[in-house]
């Protein structure tokens, strides 16, 4: 029953995402096909069979209906800006979005885990830790990774300041957007083991001789990171949005470009579909975040039956 519950959430979380964005992208001034064809000269005539080809000129209802049957069949349409298929378009630029998200991700769990144990611990290292932590969370992306810019590829230059297909280009766009992610992971991790480190468990095992290490590492830990899991895939959710002003920013080919870009322009189909995806991706984490939150704790399972 949860399960089904679970799908019929995430499917209602795709549609309504796309649905908003069809009617965000309707409401603005002017479109895609009548902008473009003024720049090149054409007629009035010509922009109203463009807009009847694209089928434009029918009414909302309609233009969203025929989208829905589309998309069930697995089409996104064709870009109002070049005649590619959204498809198409989407998967080229999927995979330096997902280097970018999967690396920033890898960066953020590390350095928010071990920021949030040293912040949730006393330590010399704790009001270092809470202070990194309270940088990502409250710092805008542009200004560090303007800031990075600035230290490591015109002061120091030892990285790329944008674009690069190799590794190098891709240091500085994963660290910052890491960074970031790991601000709300370490928080959850921090007062998640600051609430764990004077429970009876914990108390129990530093009564019975071992080492605070230890006690940390198989009691604290255990129990604390489960939290964590669900803000992991909250963060997921945060890079595909981060990654939009950060692939602006170090000017990288990415979902991110290609969303800004298009809807800048207004091709509706183009944003539409990145939209759907995003949603599709974000449900499924999540989706997936809570049986591995029921996988590690068995008793979520028996009260959900």
């Amino acid at each position: 029953m949860w399960l089904v519950g679970r799908i019929v959430s995430a499917l209602f979380t795709i549609w309504l995402a796309v649905t908003l964005v069809f009617i965000a992208l309707r409401l603005l001034p002017g479109d895609a096909v009548q902008s473009q064809l003024l720049q090149s000269g054409a007629s009035a005539e010509i922009i109203t069979a463009r807009r009847a080809q694209q089928g434009m000129d029918a009414p909302w209802l309609a233009q969203y209906g025929h989208y829905w049957i589309q998309f069930v069949q697995g089409n996104l349409g064709y870009s109002l800006s070049d005649g590619q298929a959204v498809t198409d378009l989407i998967f080229q630029r999927l995979e330096p979005t997902l280097m970018l998200a999967g690396g920033a991700l890898l960066v953020g769990c590390i350095l928010g885990i071990s920021l949030g144990i040293a912040g949730g611990t006393s330590s010399l290292l704790t009001p270092l830790a809470q202070t990194a932590i309270n940088l990502a969370l409250s710092t805008p992306i542009y200004w560090t990774g303007t800031l990075a810019i600035w230290i490591f590829a015109v002061q120091m230059r030892l990285l790329p300041s944008a674009g690069g297909d190799g590794l190098s280009g891709l240091v500085m766009p994963v660290v910052v957007l890491g960074f970031h992610t790991s601000g709300g992971i370490g928080r959850a991790v921090e007062g998640s083991v600051r609430k764990n480190l004077n429970a009876d468990f914990v108390r129990t095992a530093r009564s019975k001789g071992l080492p605070e290490a230890l006690v940390l590492r198989r009691h604290v830990l255990r129990v604390g990171l489960l939290p964590v899991i669900t803000v992991i895939a909250l963060q997921t959710g945060f890079l595909l949005g981060g990654a939009v002003i950060t692939e602006s920013l170090f000017v990288r080919p990415g979902l991110g470009r290609l969303l800004l870009d298009s809807t800048l322009q207004q091709d509706y189909p183009v944003v539409q579909g990145i939209t759907a995806l995003i949603a599709t991706a974000y449900t499924l984490v999540n989706v997936a975040a809570d049986a591995l939150y029921t996988w590690f704790d068995p008793r979520i399972t028996a009260q959900r039956i």
